[in-house]
């Protein structure tokens, strides 16, 4: 088992490992870095220098903040890890955590996180996407509450783009809680539909709950703080 502290930036989890900066990113199907190599697990890993076109320099200037490494679904998909927000600490395990808490069943689409959140009394299935500092849902949804606020964002390949931001209740497992969802581009969001993927739940799950990936055992665990 291996401790790192975690840094949050604009809502992103950033892990502070042996002098590297790593963005926590489950929606993110390859990893990349700025050539710096990383070693999780015993494991040493040489990885490429561009995700769809983008570099880690690109990244940097979207996100505001530097990284030297995008951690994704290709290297996650081997571990388990635990983030507890509130205490900026992740783990990472070779074996699933024994947590104490609300397990959600967990599909898999190119290694990145699907799950069941139930909107308006209505279950859409959603990717858990740890490098989304929103949540984003269908306008169908969406159109139902009044917008709170705007907010920009960025996909690699696209760039930067601003929605409408809304407040909108949901639940998962026994648990109901609240995130900020906005609307994806047209674009994106009819790439989204080819998964049968509806949305995308993002960081606001950690602001709810301690989240065991047990990626190895197709599950994760809502612990309560």
């Amino acid at each position: 088992m291996s401790n790192y502290g975690i840094e949050i930036f604009d809502n992103h989890v950033i892990i502070l490992m042996e002098g590297k900066r790593v963005l926590l990113d489950t929606g993110a199907p390859t990893s990349i870095s700025d050539g710096s190599s990383l070693q999780m697990m015993g494991i040493n890993y040489n990885l490429p220098s561009k995700y769809l076109g983008f570099s880690i320099q690109e990244f940097n200037n979207l996100i505001g903040t530097e990284i030297n490494i995008l951690l994704g679904a290709d290297i996650l998909k081997n571990v388990n890890f635990l983030v507890e927000w509130d205490k900026k600490e992740i783990q990472f395990s070779s074996t699933p955590f024994m947590c104490k808490g609300v397990p959600i069943p967990v599909d898999f689409y190119m290694g990145i996180p699907k799950i069941d959140l139930k909107v308006n009394g209505k279950e859409l299935k959603v990717f858990l996407d740890t490098g989304a500092k929103l949540s984003y849902l269908p306008l169908e949804i969406t159109s139902r509450y009044k917008p709170v606020g705007t907010a920009q964002d960025f996909y690699p390949g696209l760039g930067q783009f601003t929605t409408d931001i809304y407040e909108v209740g949901v639940e998962l497992g026994n648990h109901s809680f609240s995130i900020t969802a906005g609307n994806l581009p047209e674009l994106l969001q009819m790439t989204l539909a080819m998964t049968n993927a509806k949305g995308i739940l993002g960081n606001d799950i950690f602001k709810n709950f301690n989240v065991c990936f047990n990626y190895t055992g197709n599950e994760i665990v809502l612990v309560e703080k």
